[in-house]
């Protein structure tokens, strides 16, 4: 890949495509591989340490797409689950709910196998049903970032921190629960579906 850069090299090219249309479906199977491995939670943060140095060195060479590893990566580090336009539609936090729903849209059906390929979600001949799911998977898992500013909600047993305002620090794999600053400096471990996004990540 590091040879794909400049075109030189015998082959690279060629290479690069071949894998680069190889990596989808190999990054979800490899996903459902981990997820089944129910006994070795604490080993994922591992997992994502090292597969974002790969990714990393993958993005400075410029040999794949801009957004092509975010794609790898929600493959990778979560299952795609399918989802209709009504649930796409009932999403309670509003920022997301446009995100998925766009992907409904009739303009949008023609465009769905070009931006899957272009995320790194999908192969030249896959099917537009899961195309679709998968942008709308890829949505859901970037949708939480660390910096993003939220409001936590649906609390039960901390109801009184419901409303508050916090910035998400890290996810906790062990937990499955995100690490969450809130104004006062405290941290409280969050579950994602408490968490309402209402501002993206420093740029």
């Amino acid at each position: 890949l590091h040879n794909c850069r400049n075109g030189r090299a015998l082959g690279a090219q060629q290479f690069r495509e071949s894998f680069q249309e190889l990596l989808p479906e190999a990054c979800e199977r490899l996903g459902k591989h981990w997820v089944l491995q129910t006994d070795a939670v604490e080993e994922w943060a591992g997992r994502e340490k090292v597969v974002g140095q790969v990714f990393r060195a993958w993005d400075a060479w410029r040999v794949f797409p801009p957004l092509f590893t975010k794609g790898l990566s929600s493959l990778l580090f979560a299952l795609v689950q399918d989802i209709s336009f009504k649930e796409a539609s009932i999403e309670p936090d509003e920022r997301l709910r446009a995100k998925l729903v766009r992907w409904f849209s009739g303009i949008e059906q023609t465009n769905l196998p070009s931006e899957c390929r272009a995320r790194g979600l999908a192969g030249k001949s896959t099917p537009s049903n899961v195309c679709r799911a998968r942008l709308c998977h890829f949505e859901r898992y970037w949708h939480w970032q660390p910096g993003a500013l939220v409001r936590l909600t649906g609390l039960k047993g901390a109801a009184h921190l419901n409303g508050q305002p916090g910035r998400l620090e890290e996810f906790d794999w062990p937990s499955a629960r995100w690490k969450v600053c809130l104004v006062d400096g405290e941290v409280k471990s969050v579950k994602q579906e408490n968490l309402l996004v209402v501002g993206d990540p420093p740029s």
